[in-house]
């Protein structure tokens, strides 16, 4: 019963097992990385009007997206209401410093940038950084200290943190649990974020077991 539990919270975000073609293929630096399938999630930053939005929310100028999936759903009615209700609930962002490109990493060097990420969150810069974004796009949003949940290594190439965000809005205020990850791929730091909105403490374990799922996947996909 527990297999098929499992199996049933998954299967929305599972595609077909790793094959040796790749039908999204894109290219960070002098690597190219695989973009894996996943049902009900379609990656589409290349997208004009989802490529503008992600942009105009890039962590700092340094931040080079490399794919963003969304919804099915959210992407399939961007034109009627992406504006308003922007990305969706849930959504993920895989993205570089444009720094590295070029740059050879191994696992001492993903554990110093893993330790950097760490103590980022206890740093009020983030905070601020977060709202000069919402200042500069006119838009009535704060954002309260990022708690750190947990931190852990699905795998040797994976560093993950598990974090909730508090975002305040002239209208309400919401939470979102992120998984926020940082990977070697093709000897390349790659980072990952999965967002979701938070709904209890059931979703802080949803949000952990899928993405680790797409952590370990794209990871395959990019042996």
């Amino acid at each position: 019963m527990k297999k098929i539990i499992l199996l049933l919270i998954f299967l929305p975000f599972i595609g077909d097992a790793q094959t040796n073609e790749c039908n999204n293929l894109t290219n960070f630096g002098d690597i190219t990385i695989c973009l894996p399938e996943l049902i009900d999630m379609t990656e589409c930053y290349s997208d004009p009007l989802v490529k503008i939005t992600a942009d105009m929310f890039k962590g700092s100028n340094e931040e080079e997206i490399i794919g963003l999936y969304l919804l099915d759903d959210v992407y399939d009615s961007r034109y009627d209401n992406f504006f308003e209700d922007g990305m969706g609930d849930s959504y993920i962002k895989i993205y570089a410093s444009t720094g590295l490109k070029g740059l050879k990493a191994d696992e001492q060097i993903l554990d110093v940038m893993s330790s950097y990420m760490e103590d980022a969150f206890e740093d009020s810069k983030l905070i601020s950084n977060v709202d000069n974004i919402f200042n500069d796009l006119d838009l009535s949003i704060s954002v309260e200290k990022p708690i750190l949940l947990e931190e852990y290594q699905p795998s040797p190439n994976i560093r993950s943190f598990i974090v909730l965000l508090k975002f305040i809005t002239e209208d309400e205020d919401f939470i979102q649990v992120a998984s926020m990850n940082i990977m070697l791929i093709k000897d390349r730091l790659i980072f990952f974020a999965f967002y979701n909105k938070y709904n209890g403490f059931s979703e802080i374990e949803r949000t952990k077991g899928l993405s680790d799922y797409f952590a370990l996947r794209l990871l395959k996909e990019n042996l």
